[in-house]
């Protein structure tokens, strides 16, 4: 099967290892388009707790980007990078860790601080360098920090 939308990639509907000398990585999709399982497909084994919270993160991040990006335009804050398009991969990647896995974070990683917690006024304080930023003046308000 292949991806109609805009490319040619192979689709698969389980993980599948590749070859280091294939030259293409098939695209891996579990639900059609209505939401239905494919056949040949299994759902991941995670409980509704955590995937509403996946989701609600998913959400939050959204709202965020939307509004920082209109304040950055605004002129109210120097820089602000979305993660649009990318929040399946760094907070799915982050709820597949345990809480005491460290997480390297850089710009356009903030679903993985949300999804650890990170409250929407930690967000502000270090988007606005205010002086209860946790990273204390390093002026980098796209890279995140968070203390345990």
């Amino acid at each position: 099967m292949t991806d109609k939308r805009k490319t040619d990639a192979l689709i698969v509907h389980r993980p599948v290892f590749i070859d280091s000398s294939q030259l293409s990585i098939p695209t891996l999709r579990i639900l059609k388009d209505d939401g239905t399982l494919y056949p040949d497909a299994s759902l991941p084994d995670i409980d509704e707790a955590l995937a509403l919270k996946i989701y609600d993160t998913f959400l939050f991040i959204r709202a965020l980007d939307e509004r920082m990006l209109a304040s950055q335009r605004q002129g109210r804050i120097s820089f602000y990078m979305t993660e649009t398009g990318e929040e399946a991969a760094d907070i799915g990647s982050t709820a597949a860790l345990t809480p005491d896995d460290m997480i390297m974070a850089q710009y356009r990683e903030q679903g993985a601080l949300a999804f650890r917690g990170f409250s929407l006024d930690q967000f502000m304080n270090q988007i606005f360098s205010n002086e209860l930023d946790l990273a204390k003046d390093a002026k980098c308000q796209f890279i995140m920090v968070r203390k345990r």
